[in-house]
């Protein structure tokens, strides 16, 4: 504490944070110009991305208003999605529970982390599969007005 005091009282420790200062100021100057560039093409890149999902959006809904077999071969996809998903969900369940079991019995380590390993594959699977079948649920039901 009393060479905080001493510390406090000294000019060159004065003079230190002046210095200090001025050079903050001066690189957050130049960096909050390099940071403002690349948030405005992070910025612009990504209202170009979304602009151009929306497009095919409206195309593919515009292509399933007109082609009603082009909606039974999507109904079909989603069905098929949902199947794989509950697949892989029932799977990852599977895993997760022998993984449990390979806990509590003390079997060797690569095998319970062969375990996880396999049950974070089949999650990703399902999870996958899910947003891909609600995908198709959505661009259905855009399609045919509901």
């Amino acid at each position: 504490m009393d060479d905080l005091i001493t510390d406090l009282r000294s000019p060159q420790w004065w003079m230190s944070v002046v210095v200090a200062g001025i050079l903050v100021n001066l690189a957050a100057g130049y960096l909050l110009k390099l940071l403002d560039a690349r948030l405005a093409k992070a910025s612009s890149w990504w209202r170009r991305k979304r602009e151009s999902a929306v497009r095919e959006r409206a195309a593919a809904v515009d292509a399933l208003q007109t082609d009603r077999n082009q909606q039974a071969r999507l109904e079909a996809s989603e069905i098929r999605y949902r199947l794989r998903s509950l697949v892989s969900l029932v799977q990852a369940i599977g895993m997760g529970l022998l993984f449990v079991l390979f806990a509590t019995v003390g079997a060797p380590a690569w095998l319970t982390m062969f375990a996880v390993a396999l049950f974070a594959i089949l999650w990703l699977g399902y999870v996958h599969q899910s947003r891909l079948a609600d995908r198709a649920a959505s661009l259905l039901a855009q399609a045919q007005g509901e």
